[in-house]
């Protein structure tokens, strides 16, 4: 199976990972930094994809195999997607839960409520990244799979460094857990697989461990691995389903 890594910056511990460490693995990416993202203009015609942006076709060729611009869908049995749509995502499920809820009574009630699925929701539907992901669907091989992988959530210290008057974090692994949940279903519906953050890297509260960090925002190769893991997984499943129908 021929793996298409698509996303922002957060993807790079995946390359470092396979260009280091499985060099034998069959996997091309298209990746650009988050800020490219922006405005990035994503097209699909007669199954590829193309984008306005001169920086992501700059970031696309540089990090592409091919050296190429465009992404050839039919090339691929599969894609996944790691920081993009659910970038930022991380920051939104700490910033809801200290800003909005500092109060840990108020986050027990408030996280079983639709609001706060909404809001999870919303925030992985607009934009460049969502909108690059529609084309891929539109646009794939009936057989290839599709996957979204959350992005890493904060170590300890980021957060407290972050948030130094809010460090009571009590609710913040059940708040993920409530994220998980709202975004397994949205993109269930639309037919992609959504990867939550490997359980084994995270602490009790709900942050990344210190050890599956690379610098202070990204993941490092020891967490790509997990990723593909999951990837593997959910791409084996998913074959399975569709041979069983």
């Amino acid at each position: 199976m021929t793996l298409c890594v698509l996303g922002n910056s957060h993807g790079v511990c995946v390359k470092r990972y396979v260009s280091g460490r499985a060099p034998h693995l069959d996997i091309d990416f298209y990746l650009a930094v988050g800020s490219a993202f922006d405005d990035a203009g994503f097209e699909l015609e007669d199954g590829v994809i193309s984008s306005s942006s001169p920086m992501v076709r700059q970031m696309f060729a540089v990090t592409s195999r091919a050296k190429s611009t465009k992404i050839r869908l039919a090339d691929y049995d599969g894609f996944l997607f790691v920081g993009e749509p659910a970038f930022r995502m991380h920051l939104n499920v700490n910033r809801y839960g200290t800003e909005k809820a500092f109060d840990p009574a108020v986050q027990r009630r408030m996280i079983g409520h639709a609001q706060y699925r909404d809001y999870v929701v919303d925030m992985v539907s607009h934009g460049s990244g969502p909108d690059l992901l529609r084309r891929v669907l539109a646009g794939k091989a009936k057989h290839a799979t599709v996957a979204v992988a959350m992005t890493p959530n904060y170590t300890q210290s980021q957060f407290q460094e972050k948030y130094p008057k809010r460090r009571n974090a009590s609710t913040i692994h059940a708040m993920y857990d409530l994220a998980d949940d709202a975004l397994a279903g949205h993109f269930a519906s639309l037919g992609v697989t959504y990867l939550p953050q490997p359980r084994e890297t995270m602490t009790e509260e709900g942050y990344t461990q210190e050890r599956f960090r690379r610098d202070e925002t990204h993941a490092n190769e020891d967490y790509a691995r997990l990723v593909l893991e999951q990837w593997r997984g959910s791409a084996a499943a998913a074959t399975a389903g569709g041979a069983a129908a």
